[in-house]
């Protein structure tokens, strides 16, 4: 009689952990409309990972993340070599305003950029050290 109320219990359990097993630990939380915490998502791209720096400014704005998300993995993918390819700090920094300006605009790719040279093989021209 108990078993079968057991084995129930143990199944909602189970899905239970696996929810939360999927959640990403970097990610902060925040607060939605109800007034639930949830997480933020923030999707990466083909070849690169969202850097921290970049992860902080996406969640510090909802309008650009939601953006973001929306973009394809190849355009995210674009902009985050683009932000994370250049040698100097201060052209990085310039790059990450770049990127929220043009994401806010609408603008899908970083104007006037030959492609990821880690994804496509003739973009590889354009960078010495890759």
């Amino acid at each position: 009689m108990f078993d079968k109320y057991d084995s129930t219990i143990t199944q909602k359990n189970n899905l239970v952990k696996s929810q939360f097993s999927s959640l990403d630990k970097d990610q902060p939380f925040r607060y939605n409309e109800y007034n639930h915490m949830t997480q933020n998502i923030i999707s990466s791209g083909v070849n690169h990972q969202v850097p921290a720096d970049l992860k902080n400014i996406l969640t510090a704005n909802s309008e650009l993340l939601q953006k973001w998300n929306n973009l394809t993995p190849l355009a995210r993918n674009e902009w985050i070599c683009w932000t994370t390819i250049v040698k100097q700090e201060k052209t990085r920094k310039e790059h990450l305003v770049r990127l929220q300006e043009e994401i806010l605009e609408g603008k899908k790719r970083p104007c006037c950029w030959p492609g990821c040279p880690h994804r496509r093989e003739s973009a590889k021209k354009w960078f010495k050290n890759v």
